[in-house]
């Protein structure tokens, strides 16, 4: 269907309502996935570079320098280590890891369950965002588990560690950042248990030591250091010994911090935060669903604390219901006609989406449909007549896609769409969702490790393997040649 000016611009006011002039100037939120560099063309990447020193002698392998799991790297990389460094970084004599993680995981339960001194922000008000968060969690129930120590059931082991260089802020947003560096832990009970599972992913963005206006080669040395990973021959102890120089030591020659520094997990630019992910699935008295959960580590006056906060770009189903008494939904329908474009993109890589923090769920839960689930996009948008036909207006002339195309398109955007909803989704345009590892919640694991070149390593999953890996790979591999 054409585009017409004046009928969309009718459909707009009907939408967006007296709300649409507070929303037009909202800052969007940076998605965690699909932002940076990623989203340039090959010629833009690769004029953000410099000529190699000397030329390249061999291939960049996905599995050595973008997504590492060799068991053998991982057991250096341990969660105590990781907490005791945030600790130390706090500044306070009284904070220990322990305290930390208690506070953390009290996050998930009402005050008078535990009633912690140095517990919470307690989620007694069942909100955040103003979107319904569910408490409690059963999650909740770590802060009576020592979580450090010998390996127990309670414990925590790292399964992988990943390079998103692809996330770096491009010069002309800033350039402020190298994109995310980032470990993985599985709570060891996960090794045995299918249905009592628990991941951290610590997603540090490290700060570009020198930003330049039209460049990114403060980011090079980083790269460099990566890429020299895959080298032929190189052991694998050499490789273990440096990537864990390179998270708690950074590179200092080039002026490249520690991964690993509180900041860099919520404010370590203003373009690019940082945060820390969860992936939730633990029996108890509550109601056992896959959930998805965002946090910021803050150091303010209350002492460090992990701090939950929206997930980024997962706005919930509601939103997408005009049937549904909303406030922010009429605003959100409107907002959302300028991410058709961007969502419509032939590449399945290059599909993307931004949403205004506002719009942005305090969850973001895994249940399937018919539930329907509150991030059952599908269900809320048959609702919507309205909302159909202003989307039909935005899509381009002869790109064949639909109004459900573009609303499965954002559902993949979500953490719940990525994990789990959106897994073998039609897409419209001859794309459909790839695959996570089954049971279809996550794209690595602790159980049943596989046989690699260098030994044992953790699985990922198959959209990882043949589709973001080649995609992150190409980025890479074009910034750096």
């Amino acid at each position: 269907m054409k585009k017409h000016g004046m009928c969309i611009a009718a459909l707009l006011a009907l939408l967006a309502g007296p709300a649409a002039a507070e929303s037009a100037t909202a800052e969007p939120d940076r998605n965690p996935e699909r932002r940076g560099i990623r989203l340039l063309k090959d010629d833009e990447i690769r004029k953000l570079s410099t000529p190699r020193a000397k030329p390249k002698t061999f291939n960049l392998d996905p599995r050595k320098s973008i997504f590492v799991t060799d068991v053998e790297i991982l057991k250096l990389f341990t969660f105590d280590e990781l907490m005791e460094t945030l600790v130390k970084d706090s500044g306070s004599h009284a904070l220990t890891k322990e305290r930390l993680f208690q506070q953390w995981w009290d996050t998930a339960n009402p005050k008078a369950t535990f009633d912690l001194p140095f517990g919470g922000p307690n989620c007694d008000s069942g909100l955040l965002n103003t979107f319904p968060y569910t408490c409690p969690r059963n999650e909740g129930q770590q802060v009576m588990f020592n979580p450090f120590g010998p390996a127990t059931p309670a414990t925590y082991t790292a399964i992988a560690l990943s390079n998103r260089f692809d996330l770096t802020t491009p010069p002309e947003k800033g350039g402020t950042d190298c994109g995310e560096y980032r470990i993985v832990f599985e709570r060891n009970s996960g090794a045995t248990d299918g249905k009592d599972r628990n991941l951290i992913i610590f997603e540090a963005v490290l700060p570009n030591p020198r930003p330049y206006a039209h460049s990114l080669k403060g980011c090079r040395p980083i790269q460099d250091f990566w890429e020299e990973l895959s080298a032929p021959g190189l052991p694998l102890a050499t490789r273990a010994k440096r990537l864990h120089e390179f998270y708690y030591h950074g590179i200092p020659k080039a002026g490249v911090k520690p991964v690993i520094l509180a900041k860099h997990y919520g404010s370590a630019t203003p373009n690019a935060e940082g945060q820390v992910r969860t992936n939730q699935f633990m029996p108890g008295t509550a109601p056992q669903i896959w959930m998805l959960r965002q946090f910021h580590i803050v150091n303010g006056a209350e002492g460090m604390k992990f701090q939950p906060v929206p997930v980024a770009a997962n706005p919930p189903g509601s939103l997408f219901d005009e049937t549904v008494s909303q406030p922010l939904g009429a605003s959100f329908r409107s907002d959302f006609l300028s991410q058709v474009a961007s969502l419509s993109n032939p590449n399945i890589d290059l599909i993307s989406m931004e949403t205004a923090s506002k719009y942005n769920d305090g969850e973001s839960e895994e249940a399937p449909p018919p539930t329907p689930a509150p991030m059952d996009y599908a269900t809320a948008f048959a609702n919507s007549p309205t909302f159909r036909a202003a989307i039909q207006g935005a899509i381009a002339s002869g790109s064949g896609l639909t109004p459900d195309n573009i609303v499965a398109r954002a559902q993949t955007q979500t953490c719940a769409g990525c994990h789990h909803i959106s897994v073998n989704a039609n897409l419209g345009g001859g794309l459909t969702w790839p695959a996570t590892l089954p049971p279809t919640f996550t794209h690595e694991q602790l159980a049943s490790p596989e046989t690699g070149p260098d030994g044992p390593r953790y699985q990922i999953s198959p959209a990882l393997t043949n589709v973001f890996l080649p995609f992150r790979q190409h980025v890479i591999e074009t910034f750096l040649q």
